[in-house]
Order: C-alpha cells, then structure tokens, then sequence
C-alpha cells in the first residue's frame, strides 16, 4: 500500500458495486498516467461486461478510486464486439 492510506480506507470504493464483479476475471480497456502521477485504468469484467470501470492508483498501488464510467448501453454493447475475444478468454484477463 502506498503512502500511509488505511485499507478501509483504501478499499471504500469498492464498496459501492456488487460483490459479484470482483469475483470475475477483467481485462484492461486502456491504461494512461495523469498529470500529477497516478495511473488510470479502465477494466471490464469477463463475467459482469455491463459496465466499465476506472480505477486510478498512486505509485502503482494504492487504490484512490474506483468508479463506474457510466457508459451508454450502446457504448457498452460497441465494446462488449469490439474486444469479445479478450472477454472470453479467461487466459488473456487477470
């Protein structure tokens, strides 16, 4: 854990959305570096491709939050086609 968070702390995102989405494997959408250092990353989940999520980390590790984007369903059904081979194969996710 980076720079003194507590993990309730930490981890209060999270809280938010079903526990069923953690449970699923993701795949990394797109991954940039802010201006100020910390990590954006938008994942979907292989099991739950409803949604898209940011997480934004600090120093690669901790967690400052986590955030569903949003999207339209139109959006989301565009991205569910345009990477349905990455969503499918559990091998490619983490």
């Amino acid at each position: 854990m980076g720079s003194g968070a507590s993990s309730e702390t930490e981890y209060e995102p999270l809280k938010k959305y079903e526990l069923a989405y953690y449970k699923s494997k993701f795949i990394v959408l797109a991954i940039n570096q802010d201006a100020i250092g910390q990590w954006v990353i938008d994942i979907l989940f292989q099991d739950r491709p409803d949604k898209v999520f940011t997480a934004v980390t600090y120093d690669g590790f901790e967690l400052r939050e986590f955030s569903d984007k949003n999207l339209p369903v139109c959006d989301i059904e565009r991205l569910k086609i345009m990477y349905r081979k990455f969503i499918k194969n559990k091998e490619l996710s983490l």
